[in-house]
């Protein structure tokens, strides 16, 4: 919101920088996604974005220093500009809790506000899959503002039944914010799932961050053609709900 291109230029070097922006390395044979699962003649897609942790069941290589730049950015683009108010942050399990702790920790050292940190349980089907299945018991988020944060998002199939406990519990969820949205119908989804009392917002979308990334030098003009004709594939028609706190 008020930051300069250059920033967010910066923000989305930073992250290709880490190791976590992942370009096919094959035209073609791109990567599965979740939604893969349900809709398995989806395109695949050119690209993939980590933002975990080393210790994550499917690792990254965040660092606690990125983590705590993405909860500045976070708190720069947004947060901070459009003045949230929130008591407790939310990040899904398993990616999602090293961002909001980091964010938590970044609140209260640069602007003396502390925030709890709602802790969610997943659990494993028989299939083996795992899913977000509630809140601790003993921990009461009852009239109280929670802040959904996780590294990205494409569909909101993690983030949706989030955002459902945490009502069902008695929270008030008016936000979601992640590093990078795909563009792949979570805006509109989470606006229809919660009658349009939650919004999403991120720091970029995957346009602006692959075309950051061209000017940046650091992926070529065909690399960032397949990206941009894998969007033009896959968006979708409602996904302007989205909104994002970069400009290109």
């Amino acid at each position: 919101m008020d930051l300069s291109k250059s920033l967010y230029g910066e923000f989305a070097r930073r992250l290709w920088d880490s190791g976590e922006i992942e370009l096919e390395s094959v035209p073609g044979e791109g990567f599965e996604l979740r939604l893969h699962q349900d809709r398995p003649n989806e395109p695949l897609s050119p690209y993939k974005i980590h933002i975990r942790t080393p210790d994550n069941p499917k690792p990254g290589n965040a660092t606690p220093e990125l983590l705590y730049y993405i909860a500045e950015m976070f708190y720069r683009s947004t947060i901070g500009p459009l003045r949230w108010k929130f008591d407790e942050i939310a990040g899904p399990p398993n990616a999602g809790v090293p961002i909001a702790e980091a964010l938590a920790k970044y609140m209260e050292a640069e602007h003396g506000k502390r925030c709890g940190l709602v802790p969610l349980e997943k659990t494993t089907r028989p299939d083996g899959s795992r899913f977000i299945s509630g809140i601790e018991e003993t921990y009461d988020v009852r009239g109280k503002r929670v802040l959904i944060v996780d590294n990205a998002i494409t569909e909101g199939t993690t983030v949706i039944p989030t955002i459902k406990i945490l009502t069902m519990a008695g929270a008030r969820v008016q936000h979601v914010i992640v590093a990078v949205d795909r563009e792949q119908g979570a805006a509109y989804r989470i606006a229809e799932a919660t009658n349009w009392r939650t919004d999403l917002w991120s720091i970029v979308n995957a346009r602006q961050l692959f075309t950051f990334l061209y000017q940046n030098g650091r992926i070529s003009h065909t690399a960032l053609e397949r990206v941009r004709a894998y969007h033009r594939a896959t968006s979708r028609p409602k996904v302007l709900l989205h909104k994002t706190a970069a400009y290109v």
